[in-house]
Parts: C-alpha cells; structure tokens; sequence
C-alpha cells in the first residue's frame, strides 16, 4: 500500500499536467488558463501531501534503522567479548571439550541468524532505494515538463499560487531525497556491522573446530590426582544440594506472571483457537478410542506371530493413552504459537509432560507382554521371570527418561557448572550399563530366550554371554580410567558405551517394529489371491523383501554414523565427499552435479518403483476385498500412476534448482509449441484423461469397432489398446474414442442384453405350431433367461417364406455366439422333426446359341489342333424359382 501511494503521488502529476495540456486546445484561452491553472495547483497541492507523508515516514524509519545500528553495535560488543573469553580460557587450558561444543553449537546458530538478517537487510534497503530512484525519475521528468512551460511562456505557469506551489513542492521533493539517502547511509552501517558479526563468527567457528578437532585427545588424556576426583565428586554433590534453591529462586522472580500475563493478552486470538481445537480434541478423542481399540483388539487375538501381537498390544495402549498424546501435541502448538519455544522453561514443561506420557505408555506395554503366563502376558512366561523383567523394565524406563533425560536438562537449564555436569552424566551412564548388565543375569535370561520366537540372533549360542563380558570390559575401563586420574576419559567412555546402548536399542525397537508391520500387511495371503493374481503375489513378495532390506540398511546407516558421532570419530572426509560430488557447472536455473543428477535419476526410479509398487498391492491386497469393477480398479490405479510419476518429476526439477516460476515459463513455451505441432499429442493426452475419469470406455468393455468385436485391454496416455476376438490388437488414438461413435455392449456393466435371430419357414407350415416350437427351443437353452422370458413374433410374408423374429435375452454379452450357435442347431432339429421346410432359394440355368460371328482370315496355326479349332460363344439366363 506504502509502494502505491508513493507511486501515485510521483506519476500523479505528469499525468494531470499532460491533462491540462489536452485542455489547451478545444477552449477558449482564458478558459484554459484557468483549467490548466487549476488542475497544476492541485497536482502540486497533492504531490506535496505525499511527499510530507513520505518524508515523516523516513525520518520514524531513519530513527528505527538508528536503533537497529545500536543493537548491531552492542551484539558485535558482546560478540567480541565472548570470543575474547573464550581465547583466553582456549590459552589457560581452562576450555572443557563440553563447554567447546556448546559455544560452537551456539556460535552456529547464531552464524545462521546473522546470515538470515543480513540478507533480509539487504532486500530492504534495495527496495527502499528502488523506490527513491522511481521518484527522483518521475520528479526530473516533470521538471523538464515546468521547463518547456518556461520556456513556451504557457498561461496557467503565470500564477502565482502556482509558481509558489512548485517551489514547495521542490523543496520538500529535496527534502525527501536527503531523508531517504540518509536511511540508505544507516542501512549500509547495519550492513557492515552484520557483516562485521558473520565474519567475526566464521573465524571464531573455524578456530573451535580446529580445537575440538586437535586439542581433544589432550584433554582426554590429561591425568588428575585422587584429591581432585575426591574434591570434584564433593563439589558435585554440593551443587546438586543448591539446585532445589536455584529452581525455587526462579520460580519466586515477580516478572515472570507479569511476562506470561502480557504474552497470553498480547496473542488472545491465538489463544481462542488453541482453546477452540482443545475442545475438539476432547470432543474427538473417546470416539476414536471406542472405534479403533476393538478392532485393534481383533487382530491382536488373530495374530499368531509373537512379534505382530506386540506391535497390536502397543497400538492398544497408545490408543488407550490418545487423550494425553493429543494433549502434548496440543501443548507444543501452543507453545509455538504462543513463541515460547525460545524459552528454557517452556520447553522444561513440555519434556516434563511428554517424559509423564512416554512413563505411562511403557508401563502399559511391560505390563502386556510381561504379565505372565497365569495373567495373560504376551509372553508365557512363569511368574519369578516375569516380575523380575516386568520390574526391571520399569525401573530402568524411568532412571533413562528421569534421570538422564529430563534430570540432566533441569541441571542444564539452572547452570549446573560445566565439570559437575559432565561428572553426574558419567555417573548415570555408568549406572545404566550395571543395569542392563544385572538384566541379561543367565538365571532369568535362559527362561526368557526360550519362550522368544524371533529375532534369529538370540538363539545364537554364546551371544548373551560375549555382550556380558563387553560390557563387563566396559565398566572396567571406566573404573580403572577413573582411578587412574583420567576422569575426562573415564566420562567420555561412561557417555559413549551409555549412549551407544540406547541408540542400539532404539534402533532395535525401530528395525523390529517396521519389518513386523511390514510382513503383516504383505504376508501371503493364499485364500484371498486368485489364481490370476500369483505372478503379482510373487513380484509383491519381491518388492517386499527389497524394502525390508533398504530400511535395514538406511537404519545400520544411520546407527552407524550416529555412534561414530557419539564417540567423536572425526566425518570429514563426509565433508569432502559432499562437496566433491556438488562440484559442477551452473546453466541457468540448473546446478548440473554428479550429486544433483545421482538424485534425479534416483527420484524417478523411485518414483516409478513406489507407482509400480502401490499398483500391484493394490490388485493383490485391496482390490479383492472390493466389489469394484476392473474399470473403476484400473482408473484408480492410473490416477495413482500418473499422480506419482508428476510428483517425482517435479521433485526432480527443483533438486535441479528449477522454481515453479521457471516451470510457468516453460509452461508458457509448450503452450506455443502445442499451438504449432503438439495439437494431436496433446488432444490424445487430454481425451485419455476424460477416458479415464468421465468413463465412457472402461477396460474389460465389449466393443464393435470397424466391424470388429473385441475388448478394450489398456487405456494409456496417447493410445487405446484393443483386442479383437481373432488376437490381434487394434491400437487407436484416444481422440477418435472421443469424437467418433462407438458401439459399447458394456457400458452399464455386462448385464442382461437381447438376442436377435431371423428365420424363415415355408408357406404350407403351420404358423402356431411354428411358433411354438420356436419358443420351446429357446425356453430349453440354458444360456437363454427366463426373465424376461424369450419372445417370439411373425414379421412378415417375404417372397419366398414367412418370415419369424425371435428376441432370446441372455445373461451377458458374451453369451451371444454360443447361444446363437445352439439356439440355430436346436431349430434346424426341431423343424426336422416335425417336418417344417425351410425354404431357400433354387437357380435354373439355360444355355441358349447365339448366331457366330463371321469368321477371321485363319492365321497360320501354331499346331495342327489349333488351326482345325472355332470359338465358341453361349451365355445363359438365370431364373428362379422356389423349392417347396
């Protein structure tokens, strides 16, 4: 609206001066003085209001720009100093490799903040002087208009009201560029002091990384003695007792009410929608919960398989648990909405809630599979084994979520010192490996491994045995590193082994489930497939197995570099493989690399494996639980293949680097190129799709196309492909389906149709018992229906017989041959029988001489027989007459 107004108000007078130059010739001169006089205050009158508007607004803008130079400056002084802080404690030696990452995790945010506000800054000021330019032109433009009035001596320049209107409007038109010039001079200072800040923090993010990269072995290795392990674990300990103060001390800060109180004013209609779908959510919630909890139940006592009755029993107590799932999804809307994720307590709060949720939802599944054979666990297991799993599960579910999780980010978020931080977490990793250690106890293991089915792995012999003594060597070098003095290195192998444990268990859990899921939805199913569908059942089973083992290897992919992150293990030469592979040429929109290609070609293979895929589970799995018709299956199927096969093109070109507005310009170029060359490709495309959604030709149709019967066996893009009853496939363009007629025996589906035969007896037969006979013929088919019952009229005395119609209805249209086949034999016996003569027609030939034509001078004959021979002409009349 800014941009327009300042638009108007610089055009704005060229326009109405021109006008006033049109008022000078059809009146009278004083006429048109006064006009043009008028018209030119008023321009000016106006042009001054905008520029009076435009120059107050650069001034509020100009003391805006001024405070953000000062916020530039104090957060590059800040900036400064932190990285003053941090060399100096990089040069004592007094940098933890702890407190190193969190100063470059920060540093790198804030880089990406930096960067993000310098370009936005950047945009702006090229806006703003875009718009200065506008005006500055429009302004000279209209100056030279005043000059040629100057000059010409023209009327309406000799008032005075409007000279004096003119050099205000010039002063203020001065004014304006000075105060817009002058916030162009501020927003280059913002320019460099975010220049200054993103440099500043390269170089800082270098150098951290260098230290993490270099320097971290020697403060692994750094020795310390038993006094300061002691002095460390008493400091701890008196920390963790101030803890409880320090939360009771925020807790009590007066602003904080005062701050959310503003918050909650400040968005109310955020907060009336939040209130809005909360109401929905509780609306909601019991009636899913008593829709899907029974059929989850069902399948849950269907299933034979150990592992698919865990995923059913899980899926039970998360539905059971909806409500509070609901409701966290609901707390995290609000929090962002709200925008307190920023915040540290919110996002205490919402850990603390969702840690609530996790307890409740594991409990309730321990308690499933762990319940005992008297009880009715999943598991048969006798009641000791039982209690002592169902116990320890719990406990050590909550030490991992209290404890290590939501514990050591309360300790975080009330500024546990750096050194107390890395002790305790040490402490807690090492308690959670003695943990699993007392679980995998052979007393109570043996029983549980020979009630589990699956996986394979843990019937291996020795298998338990070798991940008891690892970690018994792991707790021993955390020990033995301890009280030798390398307290950096007993916590960096408490953190890894600890760490490594739970990622190697998530991805346990994350293997198991999908590949359970996955088997339960494509498992063989051989009394649901029918014959016809076993090739798609194999190449279904096929597809299955490749995508249990592309998931396998995405998650040993991911584990593994996870935990190589975990213990430090050093991803550059990631790095460098990443940038290798993005190196290439630029053509235009496109960034022509081996990267960007290698996913191009990946996508659309993707793209077409996935359509394939979703077609074949659909024809073994969906469809034949339907009673939809092959029609409305292959139009679904298509719908899907075409809908995909556009996704994963378009996914393609913006992996390119092609915007949807560069496709509008190609867009634009096909139009053209369709205008010329493209007309039928297109008109074949275009009537393929009304084929396939409007439907007046279906796959499986009977069709009479060119004299010919037959049946449509695919509709693609351009063609139609279809099959005659003699094998051999008529392909015809979409568009002449469209623009031609077509006799479609099927078109309401293979119903009901009737069946026309013609015969003809002799006029000495008996005209009832004709007709009788013709109709105990028909009634005796079996492929002929009785409802509506076989019809049977006299047509008409031909020249040679009388003539009978018989209208015989038949089931489906492809009936019609063998019926007319049989129903024919059967009449022909019939009228045998009673001795009823089927006329046909008799032809007589006479031969009759005619005169011979007088004869030409012999020739000499070739032999004796040709030259004793005369041709010979006859021709003969036909006549007919009819056998009775």
């Amino acid at each position: 609206m800014d941009l327009s107004k300042r638009l108007f108000g610089s055009i704005l007078p060229l326009v109405l001066v021109a006008w006033c130059l049109v008022l000078a010739g059809p009146v009278g001169a004083q006429e048109t003085n006064s006009l043009s006089s008028k018209a030119m205050l008023e321009v000016l009158t106006t042009g001054a209001v905008h520029l009076e508007k435009g120059i107050a607004k650069a001034r509020a803008n100009a003391n805006q720009v001024q405070r953000e130079i000062e916020q530039a400056e104090a957060s590059l002084q800040n900036l400064h100093a932190r990285i003053a802080t941090l060399k100096a404690s990089q040069a004592a030696g007094e940098l933890e490799l702890n407190r190193a990452q969190e100063i470059l995790d920060s540093f790198s945010d804030l880089q990406e903040q930096v960067a993000a506000r310098l370009k936005e800054v950047r945009q702006q000021r090229e806006r703003v002087a875009k718009r200065l330019a506008a005006r500055i032109n429009a302004f000279n433009s209209f100056k030279q208009e005043v000059q040629r009035f100057k000059a010409t001596q023209y009327p309406a320049w000799n008032s005075q009201e409007v000279r004096e209107a003119y050099d205000r409007y010039q002063h203020l038109m001065e004014q304006y560029q000075t105060s817009v010039t002058r916030n162009l001079e501020l927003w280059d200072q913002v320019i460099i002091k975010l220049q200054e800040q993103k440099q500043a923090l390269k170089e800082s993010i270098q150098e951290l990384n260098n230290y993490l990269e270099v320097d971290w072995k020697e403060t692994l290795l750094r020795r310390q003695g038993p006094v300061s392990l002691v002095e460390s674990v008493e400091q701890t300990w008196q920390s963790l007792w101030e803890l409880p103060k320090r939360l009771a001390d925020y807790l009590s800060n007066p602003q904080l009410p005062q701050r959310v109180a503003n918050s909650l004013r400040a968005r109310w209609p955020q907060l009336l929608g939040l209130l809005t779908i909360l109401l929905v959510l509780v609306w909601l919630v019991p009636r899913l919960r008593r829709t899907i909890l029974p059929k989850l139940h069902q399948w849950e006592t269907e299933a034979e398989v150990l592992s698919v009755k865990v995923v059913f029993k899980a899926g039970e107590v998360i539905v059971s648990r909806l409500f509070s799932l609901g409701f966290l999804a609901w707390l995290a809307l609000f929090f962002w909405l709200m925008g307190l994720w920023s915040r540290e307590a919110a996002v205490i709060i919402f850990l603390g809630l969702a840690i609530w949720v996790g307890l409740r939802l594991g409990f309730g599944l321990i308690q499933a599979v762990f319940a005992g054979k008297e009880d009715g666990g999943i598991l048969p297991l006798d009641q000791t084994t039982a209690r002592f799993y169902r116990r320890h599960l719990k406990f050590l579910l909550a030490y991992i979520l209290v404890l290590e999780v939501f514990g050591l980010k309360v300790f975080e978020f009330l500024d546990l010192e750096s050194t107390r931080y890395v002790n305790l977490e040490a402490l807690l990793q090492f308690g959670f490996l003695v943990w699993i250690l007392w679980i995998l106890r052979p007393k109570y293991l043996e029983n549980l491994r020979t009630e589990l089915s699956e996986p394979a792995w843990t019937k291996v012999r020795y298998f338990f045995l070798i991940v008891r003594i690892l970690l018994l060597l792991i707790l021993g070098a955390i020990l033995l590193t301890g009280l030798l003095g390398f307290q950096n290195l007993s916590a960096y192998i408490a953190k890894g082994a600890g760490l490594t444990g739970l990622l190697l268990i998530l991805f346990w859990i994350t293997w198991q489930g999908s590949r359970t899921l996955l088997d339960y939805a494509l498992h063989r199913e051989k009394d649901r497939v029918p014959g016809e569908l076993w090739q798609q059942e194999e190449l279904l089973i096929k597809y299955s197995l490749a995508i249990v083992k592309v998931i396998a290897a995405i998650i040993v992919a991911g584990a593994f570099l996870l935990i190589l992150n975990l213990w430090g293990a050093d991803l550059v030469f990631l790095q460098w493989l990443y940038q290798g592979l993005s190196w290439g040429p630029e053509v235009g929109p496109f960034s022509l690399n081996l990267l960007n290609l290698g996913l191009v070609v990946l996508i659309l293979y993707l793209g077409r494996w996935f359509s394939r895929f979703l077609r074949i589970l659909l024809e073994v799995r969906f469809y034949p639980r339907t009673d939809w018709d092959e029609s409305i299956r292959y139009s679904i199927s298509n719908s899907f293949h075409y809908t995909i096969q556009a996704v994963a093109i378009l996914i393609a070109l913006g992996v390119l680097g092609v915007s949807f507005s560069d496709l509008a310009i190609v867009a634009a170029g096909l139009g053209v190129g369709i205008g010329f060359g493209l007309q039928n490709i297109v008109n074949n495309f275009i009537s393929g799709l009304i084929l396939l959604f409007e439907r007046p030709i279906k796959v499986g149709d009977m069709l009479i196309i060119d004299g010919q019967w037959g049946a449509v066996k695919e509709i693609r893009v351009r063609s139609t492909i279809f099959q005659t009853y003699d094998r051999y496939v008529l392909i015809i363009p979409n568009s002449e389906l469209i623009s031609t007629k077509v006799l479609n025996w099927t078109y309401y589906g293979p119903g009901i149709n009737r069946l026309t035969l013609k015969i003809g007896v002799s006029y000495g037969s008996d005209v009832h018992q004709v007709t009788k006979i013709l109709d105990e013929v028909c009634r005796a088919n079996p492929l002929v229906l009785d409802d509506p019952p076989p019809l049977i009229y006299f047509e008409a005395y031909g020249d040679s017989s009388l003539n009978f119609n018989i209208w015989a209805y038949v089931k489906i249209p492809g009936d019609r041959i063998p019926a007319t086949h049989e129903l024919n034999s059967a009449i022909f016996e019939a009228f045998q029988e009673h001795d009823i003569e089927i006329p046909f027609p008799q032809r007589d030939l006479y031969i009759k001489s005619w005169p011979e034509p007088p004869s030409p001078r012999p020739l000499a004959p070739e032999s004796p027989d040709e030259a004793h021979s005369s041709p010979q002409q006859s021709s003969g009349s036909r006549d007919q007459s009819p056998k009775r």
